[in-house]
């Protein structure tokens, strides 16, 4: 009963702050704003606490910059800088969201000493669409993942006829209890949970599961933590 009761809250809070949306950047828009508003993990930087490796902790300002996938703070100046030498971080908590480090940072949804789940949300371009003279828009091709910010700020300012669309959709991953992550699957299940790979098997013979989607995963966890 109480794994079901943890179950729904965990859908409703997952489902409601990590909602797959489509984003349009159109010609006149604020390059800032939408750098703020959505290559930014936050609208604003956050009290937060860094843990490291060998058992220390210090407390910082920060946000996490989906592009480039750094943790950043704000200097003395008030220019913006990244966090360094994180193979020395262990996890990072803003705010009540904690993102665990592993060749790149991971934010959690569930974990335990021995398994993890986890997601990044990359910022893609899915699609373009080119105004004519009349302001219509017309599609052009191209998706394109971005790395930091000088490249989206370059091509929304290189492009003022261009409507833009991105995407940020979740990219979902299973960690193991070194919080080494992988992409989320059947199969990266079954070699997290060796023992239970028949149990997994049986759930997805039974069970249309959709590695994509949060609701999905967390019921694939739950039937098999039973």
């Amino acid at each position: 009963m109480k794994k079901a009761l943890l179950l729904i809250t965990l859908l409703a809070s997952v489902s409601t702050a990590l909602a797959q949306y489509t984003i349009t950047y159109k010609p006149g828009d604020s390059p800032l704003e939408f750098k703020t508003k959505y290559v930014y993990r936050n609208p604003t930087f956050l009290p937060s606490r860094v843990y490291f490796k060998d058992g220390s902790s210090t407390r910082a300002t920060l946000n996490y910059n989906t592009l480039s996938d750094r943790m950043e703070f704000i200097g003395p100046k008030g220019d913006t800088l990244e966090l360094v030498d994180n193979h020395l971080i262990k996890e990072v908590v803003i705010d009540k969201s904690r993102f665990r480090f592993h060749d790149g940072f991971f934010e959690l949804i569930k974990d335990s000493p021995e398994f993890s789940l986890a997601l990044k949300r990359p910022l893609r371009m899915v699609n373009q669409k080119k105004l004519g003279a009349m302001g219509i828009a017309s599609p052009t091709a191209g998706i394109e993942t971005y790395a930091s910010l000088g490249d989206v700020s370059g091509i929304l300012k290189l492009s003022p006829k261009i409507e833009h669309i991105f995407s940020n959709a979740p990219i979902y991953y299973f960690g193991d209890k070194n919080s080494f992550f992988i992409p989320a699957s059947q199969k990266s299940l079954a070699k997290i949970f060796p023992a239970k790979k028949d149990q997994i098997s049986a759930y997805m013979k039974n069970h249309s599961v959709n590695f994509t989607r949060i609701e999905d995963i967390l019921s694939l966890i739950s039937a098999i933590e039973k």
